[in-house]
């Protein structure tokens, strides 16, 4: 009799341990933010009355013509849903700041996880040290367990983004043009004004 439930115990242990079994979405990306000279974090502090923190590029454009902008966009599974902040500031005129804030369509969403899928997303390139321009456009890709920071275009502007990889010469960056294209195109979507749109 004992062994028949110790039997019967053993098979809802195992079946249980089934049916949380983690599947390969738990790696999947949770969110993703596509930034130049702020990113959320700096806007949310800035316009909560405090300082913020993104060192400029060495030979960075003057004052006049710097601008900020970041797109971060939150990835909800459940509803298939996909929720967009944008921020915009002249950094010289803080009453320049624009802030829009929409959940996108099922369709957006499913468009993004089918790009973020891709395996060749991401490259290392060797690149020619000291680079000197304006601030590079960053991306900021965030799993349940992991961040991911990487420059948002393709193998040419400086090494980096981390300090190990700016030592060895070698480049971290988006090697996916449709992933690009598509965030200029939910910048398009969410009909941000022309003049607060990244350059």
């Amino acid at each position: 009799m004992n062994l028949k439930y110790i039997f019967l115990g053993g098979m809802v242990l195992l079946s249980s341990c089934l049916l949380f079994k983690p599947t390969p979405s738990d790696r999947s990306y949770e969110s993703l933010e596509y930034f130049q000279r702020m990113d959320r974090q700096d806007f949310l502090s800035k316009y909560s009355w405090n300082t913020w923190l993104i060192p400029a590029a060495n030979a960075e454009l003057p004052p006049q013509y710097q601008n900020a902008f970041s797109l971060y966009l939150r990835l909800d599974p459940q509803n298939e849903k996909l929720s967009a902040e944008y921020h915009f500031q002249r950094m010289i005129d803080p009453k320049s700041h624009v802030f829009i804030k929409r959940v996108l369509e099922s369709e957006d969403y499913q468009s993004l996880s089918k790009l973020l899928e891709k395996q060749d997303l991401i490259c290392t390139s060797q690149v020619e040290r000291s680079w000197v321009g304006p601030a590079p456009k960053l991306l900021r890709l965030s799993r349940p367990d992991s961040k991911d920071l990487i420059y948002a275009d393709g193998p040419g502007g400086p090494e980096g983004p981390s300090q190990e990889l700016a030592k060895a010469g070698k480049r971290r960056h988006l090697c996916s043009e449709e992933l690009t294209n598509y965030l200029g195109q939910v910048i398009q979507a969410l009909k941000i004004p022309q003049s607060a749109q990244p350059d």
